[in-house]
């Protein structure tokens, strides 16, 4: 978009000179309302939740007015105002819909709950992400931010535009301030935060304003909600939006919505039911074919249910039956993230554990500062060759360890996940330059890298247009869940093997991730991982956190979802209107 000098002059004398910043926000309001409609624009709901006030004379949990941005009210604007917004950001390029739901299996049982509510889903139906994460936001909180994105739209914008054209806030709530305790009797503050979002995205599952708020109560009369509501105005001209997947970092979702799963429980995971009891059938670490956990995965709503129940543990709303208030997903839809299971998990130790061996195992000749040097040289010779585009700029000792006491703990590879990801097949090489080929152990090395490298290579699948598939080709599944057994069976014995050292080495950790790093694998079978990894929407909460960061000045922390998603509103409006 093309300034004018009037208007980067208007912009200049917003809040007089920059003289009153809090004033800017309103100056621009006003100056831009010409160009934004607001009798027709998205507006942002309210409900009271339970929030803390840390501090002053009201310290304690209230209930606060708290904001967020409905995806119905959004989906209706972009639909009805900017349909070229709506067909870039939401519908994705043309068949898209059809591609992506040929291939769901017919017997995936949220494709036969789909088929009883809409018969000419395939048409029709808008398969999206809800994804949830919390970010550093100002010094003393984090923001835990709720977002939503079309699958159908993200293979093709991805790349082409800013993460805020196609990823969508739906609200966010500083943590510090969430009541998790029910204090007097308020409600848990997600508990009653998510009733909103549930409400507005089963009103997009059904493709008509809902009719109460969600609380159940009449909208008030003359409101927009009511005069839409009454006569069960379509939201988006029949297309209706399906929750689909449920992804982000497992850590997260886990204390977010209170899922079984956290690494300190006896049953370290979300999405089956296996435990830390050694020997157990159903211990977790055990990668065997034949392990039991493997097929007693949570294929029903009722035996997630009965499990978070045995825990003690709620089942989150999202889970719960629509006729119950919830939104009626599977917990097949919660998918683990390459990003932060594979990326910065897995793949993650195995880079600090290589690179360990190299440097301090004996198999190069100097100390471990100059192998590492020597290492470095190597490495990006490599990167040269096979011009890598995701690059650590240097790599040291400290990447993987501390140099004054390297045996002290197990090593892990700090970095960018994009950076750890396009290390692996390089440092693949590179153990096989420098193993010894007559040890078992660096054997099992090699095997270990060159199954997680073919992983990776499984991912970069594109079909005959170029295009990552929204579902690999049943050859590609059952590569990725052939090259991950392997890799765990290699990785497994390794860590077994260092255990039974004398004294016990700290190389080969085992962590849930190796456990999730099978799910992943079998998930893709159903859907591409490339469409639940989690790059994207880093960098969206990223620039929710610098709003966020915007709010803080003369604000009560638990008030602040008001500026949040006010200017938040403002600015995609601003940038779908320009966009075209």
């Amino acid at each position: 978009m093309a300034f004018s000098t009037q208007l980067w002059t208007k912009f200049a004398y917003l809040g007089a000179n920059g003289k009153h910043p809090g004033n800017c926000h309103r100056d621009l309001n006003q100056y831009m309302s010409k160009y934004l409609h607001p009798h027709v624009q998205p507006q942002i709901g309210c409900v009271l939740i339970p929030l803390k006030i840390l501090k002053g004379e009201r310290l304690g949990t209230h209930l606060i007015p708290h904001y967020y941005l409905a995806p119905h009210k959004l989906m209706s604007y972009m639909y009805k105002e900017i349909k070229n917004t709506f067909q870039d950001a939401i519908l994705g390029q043309e068949g898209a819909m059809e591609e992506c739901w040929s291939g769901i299996a017919d017997d995936d049982p949220r494709a036969i709950q789909l088929a009883n509510d809409h018969p000419d889903y395939k048409t029709k139906c808008i398969p999206i992400i809800i994804h949830g994460d919390g970010v550093p936001c100002t010094n003393n909180h984090s923001l835990d931010t709720i977002s939503f994105e079309s699958i159908l739209a993200k293979r093709n914008m991805g790349t082409a535009c800013s993460t805020l054209d196609y990823i969508f806030c739906i609200t966010g709530v500083f943590t510090q301030t969430m009541d998790n305790k029910d204090t007097d009797g308020l409600g848990k503050t997600k508990t009653q935060m998510w009733k909103c979002i549930v409400h507005s995205l089963k009103a997009c599952y059904y493709g008509h304003w809902p009719d109460k708020d969600p609380l159940g109560n009449d909208f008030p009369v003359r409101s927009q909600n009511h005069r839409m509501g009454s006569i069960r105005q379509e939201i988006m001209g029949g297309f209706v939006l399906v929750p689909w997947v449920i992804k982000g970092d497992m850590d997260f979702q886990i204390n977010h919505f209170e899922l079984p799963g956290h690494w300190k429980s006896p049953h370290p995971c979300p999405a089956c039911p296996c435990n830390r009891v050694q020997h157990s059938p159903m211990v977790w670490n055990n990668f065997s074919p034949t392990a039991q956990w493997k097929g007693e995965c949570f294929k029903t709503v009722e035996a997630f249910q009965w499990h978070c129940a045995s825990l003690n543990k709620p089942t989150h709303l999202l889970f719960q039956p629509m006729e119950q208030g919830g939104l009626g997903m599977h917990p097949q839809s919660l998918y683990m993230d390459n990003l932060h299971v594979v990326d910065l998990g897995v793949a993650m130790h195995v880079g600090g554990n290589v690179l360990h061996l190299l440097c301090y195992g004996g198999m190069l000749q100097n100390t471990a500062a100059e192998n590492m040097k020597q290492l470095w040289v190597e490495i990006s010779q490599l990167y040269d060759r096979y011009c890598t585009t995701s690059q650590f700029p240097q790599l040291g000792l400290r990447n993987f360890c501390n140099p004054d006491s390297p045996h002290a703990d197990f090593p892990k590879l700090k970095g960018k996940g994009a950076q750890i990801r396009h290390l692996i097949p390089i440092l693949a090489i590179i153990w096989s330059k420098h193993m010894d080929v007559g040890n078992r152990n660096d054997q099992h090395v090699k095997q270990m890298l060159e199954h997680l490298r073919m992983f990776y290579k499984c991912l970069d699948f594109t079909n005959a247009k170029g295009k990552h598939p929204f579902k690999p080709p049943p050859n590609i599944a059952k590569q990725i869940l052939k090259h991950v057994e392997s890799f765990l069976v290699h990785y497994n014995f390794l860590a077994e093997k260092s255990l039974t050292c004398v004294p016990a080495k700290h190389l080969w950790n085992l962590a849930t991730k190796h456990h999730y790093f099978w799910h992943l694998a079998m998930q893709a079978k159903d859907l591409n991982p490339r469409f639940t990894w989690c790059y994207a929407n880093e960098d969206f909460v990223g620039k929710i956190s610098t709003i966020g960061m915007s709010c803080r000045h003369g604000q009560v922390t638990a008030y602040r979802s008001k500026s949040l998603m006010a200017k938040y509103t403002l600015g995609i409006v601003l940038r779908m209107f320009h966009a075209h």
